[in-house]
């Protein structure tokens, strides 16, 4: 957690969100940020299957690595080959 309040700010579903939109309100004036332009809200975008974006995701990564990796794993199977046939 990032803060520099002495007292650690929990966020949930059930907790009184008052206390850290003061502090959002806070950073906003300190930093002389403007007021959010209208229509802001409209630019959020919902993933209603974000859990299955990451899961799509893993499995695209896990494949690009194994592609990536099976390269290398056949590179160095071959050199140990042909050290291998030089041992001998």
């Amino acid at each position: 957690m990032l803060t520099s309040q002495s007292d650690p700010i929990t966020l949930s579903d059930s907790c009184d969100c008052g206390k850290i939109a003061d502090l959002i309100a806070e950073f906003c004036k300190s930093q002389d940020l403007s007021e959010p332009r209208d229509g802001w809200d409209k630019e959020i975008k919902d993933y209603p299957n974000l859990t299955e974006w990451f899961d799509k995701l893993k499995v695209d990564l896990d494949k690009n690595l194994t592609e990536s990796f099976s390269g290398e794993a056949k590179l160095i199977e071959e050199t140990v080959g042909e050290l291998n046939e030089r041992k001998d």
